[in-house]
């Protein structure tokens, strides 16, 4: 039997300089299996041999293979080398994808109030795998700021594990470019034009709050959340939509609620106020509650002193569930995004870019809606003010 034909690396040219050093090895070799037509069996240089070709360390050269044998372009025999698998098509698809869903430390998470969000993405993805026969298993990091060692350890780890990968957010971004290039992957609840991702647009929401807030007469508008987090946008898209649709609002009518509300004291000085607004946007359902056990202890109604309307995620415990909010419909951004990194693993045609799903306005006594008031939840709305 005739050994394997070795392939030639005459013609390659070495790598630009530049962040994608990975992904121009992957292509250049990718390109050279498919345009000498090799055949199937050929032997592929070594590790050593391209590392140094290319003048590249032995992790990037070694990530670079493994996404041509994830491709189907190569395949290993464990003690006798590499060698072209195919020399046309890519990898057939996974009967049944193997996904993980990167998630955040859990401090992380609690820090930001935002375990009802994170779960309400993990349980809509758990029904996008299930809906398309995939395993999705979980994955974090221990670190908010991983260095370079850590995120090496986990991108080695996604590559060799995972036919795809979701991420609940863009914060580690420097994992996210590490294997972009080498594996499918979709982040959620964010917008960009480099990554695929799927989220629900927080101007749609402060838009539907405002306009609610209007449709019911009222003029006189303020805001509690965060103002000084320089992430953070939600209060300028609110001042945005109150100027166009001539609403009046002041400085003293925006009131800095951070992430975890520790003291009450703020509220109450800003329920206290001589002039106040006659309704009220929060940026967040668990400070909506607190908000609620102030204006109780202050002698305050709801919605007949001030209205409320909320954003986010409604937990699955409430103490007030006649409280209006705009809802983020994370549950099916979760779903949506299983479905969209089951199409990049199948090499469909998709291209890089924000998919939104619509936020969910759910009525309710808090800001008078009458149909509520049908429902026998509480009053109708009061007169314009």
């Amino acid at each position: 039997m005739s050994r394997p034909a070795p392939v030639s690396l005459r013609g390659i040219a070495r790598p630009r300089s530049g962040v994608s050093l990975q992904r121009q090895i992957t292509d250049a070799l990718r390109n050279l299996v498919a345009a000498q037509h090799l055949p199937v069996g050929s032997r592929f240089p070594s590790t050593q041999q391209l590392m140094r070709k290319f003048g590249v360390s032995h992790m990037t050269m070694h990530l670079a293979l493994d996404a041509l044998v994830r491709e189907g372009w190569l395949v290993r025999h464990r003690g006798k080398g590499t060698f072209v698998a195919c020399n046309s098509a890519p990898r057939a698809c996974p009967s049944q994808a193997r996904l993980a869903l990167v998630l955040p430390p859990q401090d992380d998470i609690r820090r930001a109030n935002s375990e009802d969000t994170v779960l309400g993405l993990l349980y809509g993805a758990q029904a996008g795998a299930q809906g398309r026969d995939a395993n999705l298993a979980i994955e974090t990091l221990n670190s908010s700021s991983p260095g370079t060692r850590e995120v090496d350890q986990m991108a080695e780890h996604l590559l060799r594990s995972y036919d795809g990968c979701l991420f609940v957010s863009n914060q580690f971004r420097q994992l996210i470019a590490r294997i972009h290039s080498h594996l499918p992957l979709v982040i959620m609840c964010e917008d960009s034009r480099e990554y695929s991702t799927v989220s629900s647009t927080r101007s749609d929401a402060l838009r539907l709050a405002v306009e609610h807030l209007r449709d019911h007469g009222y003029q006189r508008v303020g805001y509690l959340g965060r103002l000084r987090d320089p992430s953070e946008t939600k209060h300028l898209l609110f001042s945005e939509y109150v100027e166009k649709l001539q609403l009046t609002t002041r400085p003293e009518w925006f009131c800095d609620l951070p992430a975890q509300v520790e003291t009450e004291e703020p509220i109450g000085q800003f329920l206290r106020q001589g002039a106040r607004p006659r309704a009220v946007f929060i940026d967040n359902y668990a400070k909506a509650e607190a908000v609620v056990r102030v204006m109780e202890m202050e002698g305050l109604r709801v919605p007949q002193d001030i209205a409320l309307i909320t954003y986010g995620v409604r937990p699955s415990c409430v103490s007030y569930p006649w409280l209006a909010m705009v809802e983020s419909p994370v549950f099916e951004v979760g779903r949506e995004a299983v479905r969209l990194l089951d199409r990049l693993i199948r090499h469909e045609a998709v291209s890089p870019g924000s998919r939104t799903v619509p936020p969910r306005l759910v009525p309710g006594r808090s800001c008078g809606c009458p149909e509520a008031a049908a429902a026998g939840r509480g009053a109708g709305p009061p007169g314009p003010q």
